[in-house]
């Protein structure tokens, strides 16, 4: 069963008191774009899938602001599917929501966390496309997981209470400095993949857990797959709608639905 990390729910950032500006018709004329855009540049270098792992992480802290305030279970649906789909997009299918039924300083900012989070898992992707898949309609756009930075961490930074936002900002700090530690890819020919990455390493690079992102977690690559095969075997499949059951996902493209060692 999907739980925001320990480490947010411990800073405590979810105060009641929303006394920072919110406007739904003009959201960018909140955010300030220059710290997002100096994480963005140190990150360019790392795997897809940790750029990946760090927009989901950075997205739990949108929900973490709002934990106890809110009562919505989908936001919290989408970050257990976002985490399975970054093993394998397979888990899930594009989700597009209403962002009418997603109003005001509490419900908006979540929206656009899940909004700019969400195609990430999608667009990002240019293995294997199967035109005969409705998932694979969106063409995939190299840039998505920028996007999904420069917003999300703006947002993220608008709306944690002052007195607490450094912890997030050394949150942030730490687990860039590990995912470039861990997670660098070797520079490639720009002239080997023109049509498309031949598999998914080369274009994703390793499997990456959340516990990346926990840094008071021993963390280290060699357990990745361990842990996502963990991870895989806890989500509620059954209970989240955004999630696929083991019967309906393609036996070519996951041979053991919600196991990863096995396979």
């Amino acid at each position: 069963m999907y739980q925001l990390p320990d480490y947010i729910i411990f800073s405590q950032i979810n105060s009641p008191n929303i006394n920072y500006s919110w406007d739904d018709s003009d959201v960018e004329s909140c955010l300030n774009y220059d710290y997002a855009n100096y994480i963005i540049n140190k990150v360019n270098a790392i795997s897809l899938r940790a750029k990946i792992a760090l927009s989901i992480g950075i997205y739990e802290w949108i929900l973490g602001r709002f934990e106890g305030l809110y009562h919505n279970v989908i936001p919290k649906q989408i970050a257990e599917m976002a985490w399975c789909a970054n093993i394998n997009k397979e888990y899930t299918y594009y989700l597009e929501f209403d962002r009418a039924e997603y109003l005001g300083p509490i419900n908006a900012p979540i929206w656009c966390g899940f909004s700019f989070l969400i195609p990430t898992l999608y667009v990002s992707e240019n293995v294997g496309i199967d035109e005969s898949n409705a998932s694979d309609i969106f063409g995939y756009d190299e840039n998505a997981w920028e996007t999904a930075l420069l917003y999300l961490i703006s947002i993220t930074i608008h709306i944690v209470p002052k007195n607490k936002l450094s912890i997030f900002i050394d949150w942030l700090e730490g687990v860039v400095h590990r995912l470039l530690n861990f997670y660098i890819m070797p520079e490639e020919d720009p002239f080997i993949n023109l049509f498309g990455h031949k598999n998914d390493k080369d274009w994703l690079g390793d499997y990456i857990s959340r516990e990346v992102l926990d840094l008071n977690y021993a963390y280290f690559p060699d357990k990745s797959l361990e842990l996502c095969d963990k991870y895989l075997q806890s989500v509620d499949y059954i209970s989240n709608p955004f999630l696929l059951l083991p019967e309906d996902i393609a036996n070519n493209k996951i041979k053991t639905p919600y196991r990863l060692l096995q396979e």
